[in-house]
């Protein structure tokens, strides 16, 4: 027996225009869905594989400061983080004796799971003078006395906000 709101003939929600696509929702082994924190922990899984996953993990909070610093009208965008650019920062900013000469604290893979309190807590900045075309912003938080730096690109194709690296150290950016 099919639900009445969906259309037994096309498998779809009435009124979609796609149909349902399980593999957009992830589950846990239980039947429920994954936590923000738990399709983080799944795409660090893959890093270092060449597959590209992106993991949706919050709603833009104040979009008018990121657009103020791009230039791009984010409203409705989303905050992501894919398994290469949690490669690129393990690799560049997770070795310890690299990182504290620097004055940084090195990354772990259980950062990425404040992700989401980073970009809703922390402030926007303009980015250093980069190479990449995309519009780039930062966003510096401090959580419990240790010091965010997130680096983000914007994709309005895709109307997301990339993660592109995350350093950490005591005190504030």
């Amino acid at each position: 027996m099919t639900p009445p709101f969906v259309d037994a003939r096309n498998r779809r929600i009435r009124g979609s225009r796609r149909p349902f696509d399980p593999s957009k929702h992830p589950r846990g082994a239980n039947g429920r869905f994954l936590s923000t924190a738990e399709k983080i922990e799944q795409a660090g899984r893959l890093v270092g594989q060449n597959a590209t996953v992106h993991v949706e993990f919050a709603t833009v909070v104040r979009p008018g400061a990121i657009t103020k610093v791009t230039g791009v009208d984010v409203r409705g965008f989303r905050h992501a983080v894919s398994n290469q650019s949690m490669s690129h920062t393990l690799k560049n900013h997770g070795n310890p004796k690299v990182e504290a000469p620097r004055g940084q604290i090195a990354v772990t893979p259980k950062d990425f799971e404040k992700l989401p309190q980073i970009v809703r807590l922390g402030t926007v900045h303009a980015p250093d003078p980069h190479k990449s075309l995309l519009p780039r912003f930062v966003i510096k938080a401090e959580i419990d006395g240790i010091g965010y730096h997130y680096v983000g690109d914007v994709k309005a194709g895709k109307r997301r906000l990339d993660m592109v690296s995350l350093r950490m150290k005591k005190g504030s950016w």
